[in-house]
């Protein structure tokens, strides 16, 4: 309720500045201003020949909430017009409206456009993150290489099975091969050796009754 209650309060003090300001423009602000993390910033507030005795305020628009600034604090203090901020973060990025009130009169008051003030990370950290992602990038590439070894390591060893199965079935085609081989020259053989032994008993058979008929002549005469 505060909070909707100080929105009014400053929404109204704001219209009211900006309806003077079209009047008469003693204020005026760079539009934008990036700055680094970490770092001080002077926001400008330049004041025109016109205006004089002025009492200067400082306002902050942010995405959730606003304040009035207290330039009385460490880290926000007044340079003039212009307002300093020490110690950046990156929360302090905002929309920064410099205000002015007359002191002789409460009623006449001004406002500036606003300055939008970015905050950027260093670029150390910048490097950083970079550098992590750059990390996370070659931690994927290179398991996504070790992972392909392998498939391609399991695919040629399965070749190489299939090669030497291949390879074993034809050696033992041609281990039987050459046993039956062996075993018709060795029955060939065997017939060989049997007629043969056949036509020596012939043989000897004949010479036998050869030399008997011869005997028998011989024992007639």
């Amino acid at each position: 309720m505060k909070q909707m209650l100080g929105f009014v309060l400053l929404f109204t003090y704001l219209s009211i500045a900006k309806s003077t300001v079209e009047e008469e423009a003693c204020l005026s602000q760079p539009q934008i201003i990036y700055m680094k993390m970490e770092r001080s910033v002077v926001i400008p507030c330049t004041i025109t020949s016109d205006c004089f005795n002025l009492e200067y305020k400082w306002f902050v628009f942010k995405e959730n909430w606003h304040f009035e600034l207290k330039t009385d604090q460490p880290k926000y203090s007044l340079n003039g017009a212009s307002l300093n901020i020490k110690f950046l973060n990156m929360s302090d990025s905002g929309v920064y409206y410099c205000a002015g009130i007359s002191s002789h009169d409460p009623a006449t008051q001004y406002i500036a456009e606003g300055t939008t003030l970015v905050v950027q990370e260093p670029v150390k950290i910048m490097v950083r993150h970079i550098l992590l992602w750059l990390s996370c990038i070659l931690l994927a590439i290179y398991s996504v290489a070790i992972v392909s070894l392998i498939i391609m390591k399991k695919h040629c060893c399965q070749q190489i099975r299939r090669k030497n199965t291949s390879t074993q079935r034809t050696l033992t085609k041609r281990v039987q091969f050459h046993d039956v081989l062996q075993e018709l020259y060795r029955r060939r053989g065997l017939k060989t050796t049997q007629i043969a032994t056949t036509k020596t008993l012939h043989n000897e058979v004949a010479n036998a009754e050869s030399n008997s008929s011869h005997d028998d002549i011989y024992q007639n005469v």
